[in-house]
Formats: C-alpha cells, structure tokens, sequence
C-alpha cells in the first residue's frame, strides 16, 4: 500500500458507526473505481468496535475484502486505532465526512487547517461549515451531498474529480479551504452566544410564566370576591324577608 501522486486521495478519519456514513464509501468504492479507470485512492480511517455486530462487523469485513482486492486503491485496517489523521488530512486530496447528522464536527475544521477539502453530507454544523465550490464565483471549500443516498454522494465525488483536473481551481478550492479555519475565539464567542440565547430564553419562559400565574391568581381572587359578595347579598336578603 502506498500513495499514489498521480492518483486523487479521499481520505475518510472517524469512528466506523453509522451515524458517520462510511457504508457509502464501502458501497460505492468498486463502482467509482470502473467509472473512473482506477483514478482514485480511498484511505479509510477507523476504528469498528468489535461487539457492533450490526454495523461495524459488516463493514469491517467489507473493507477487508477491498482493501485485499485493490490495494493500489483501498485501504482500511478497522481492527487498530488510526493515529495518523492529521498527517492523512496533510497527504489527502479531499476529506470524506459522509455523517447521517454531525451536531458541530471537528474533523472538517482539521482538514482546513491542511489546506484540504471537504465532501461532505448536508448535516448539522456541517452545512454550517463546508459549501460547494463554485468555480465562476471562486467560492467554497468543498462539496456537498444533500441527499445520503449512494447516487448524490457519487456525484459529489464526481465534482470533486473534476475540480481536481482542473488544478487551477482546484488551488483555489485549496486556498479557500485553508482561509475557512475557525479559530478557538471565534468557536468561543458563538457559543457564548448561544449559551447567551438559551439563557434569555429561558428566562423569557419562566418570565411568562410568572405572568400567567400571576393573572390565575388574579382571576381566582376575583371570583373569589364575586362569590363572597353574591353570598353576602343573598344572605341579606334572606334576612330581609
């Protein structure tokens, strides 16, 4: 196994669970590998717990099985921790982040700092973080699959591909990558922001709350008045009579 420099690496760093999507790699490895005449290499980073047995077993004995049949073009060792993202991220042509959901993510903030771009699935901080490359404007650094089905995200490899030819833009999308890190003071102040906004949230809750049981007890107090009062005039009549 080695890397090829005439080859496009995709490189995938994270957990081999299901939330991070790596069966759309596996699935689709063998037919990008036709499409394209073996134009890719895919680096699987991972580790798959050994008592997933419904995920990470299936996957696990895939990989194997490709890694074994094109080692020029795949490889996976998801029995050992993989200690060596960032120096992948340094090598890769693109990082592959194919999360079902992914709440902030990290990783995509790793591959900017080498300067790689990202593939990623519409999701989360994700789609906060990465946006398509467009090559008129010379804006994004990545692309995006909005639908987790194997043909969107194929086609998103696909664009990906053909920026990678086209090396001009793709320094560019490079570039625009490298310039998309978010620093430890800006991660700060956003959620210093969003702590600031649930906090007042809360606060207008239970403000209006207060209110609500403050006009209940309003309320009640003045039925109570009307009862008493009807209650006094009856009994004053009664004795009128």
């Amino acid at each position: 196994h080695h890397v090829d420099d005439n080859k496009c690496l995709f490189v995938f760093v994270g957990r081999i669970v299901e939330q991070k999507g790596v069966h759309l790699i596996i699935d689709c490895f063998e037919e990008l590998h036709r499409r394209f005449n073996g134009a890719f290499q895919f680096i699987v980073g991972g580790q798959a717990a050994p008592d997933d047995r419904s995920y990470g077993l299936p996957c696990t004995h895939r990989m194997w099985d490709l890694a074994q049949r094109y080692p020029g073009n795949f490889w996976a060792d998801p029995s050992q921790f993989f200690a060596d993202g960032l120096l992948a991220f340094h090598a890769a042509d693109y990082t592959l982040i194919p999360s079902i959901f992914e709440p902030s993510g990290i990783v995509q903030q790793e591959a900017f700092v080498s300067g790689c771009p990202v593939i990623a699935f519409r999701t989360g901080g994700l789609a906060d973080t990465v946006f398509e490359y467009d090559r008129e404007k010379k804006t994004g650094n990545g692309m995006l699959f909005w639908s987790h089905q194997h043909r969107d995200y194929m086609m998103a490899i696909e664009r990906a591909f053909n920026v990678y030819t086209d090396k001009p833009n793709y320094w560019k999308l490079r570039e625009n990558a490298a310039q998309s890190v978010l620093t430890t003071a800006e991660v700060a102040v956003q959620w210093a922001r969003e702590f600031a906004r649930m906090y007042l949230k809360v606060f207008e809750n239970k403000r209006r709350e207060h209110e609500e049981e403050e006009e209940e007890r309003e309320k009640e107090r003045i039925e109570k008045e009307r009862a008493e009062k009807e209650k006094a005039e009856a009994e004053k009549a009664e004795h009128n009579k």
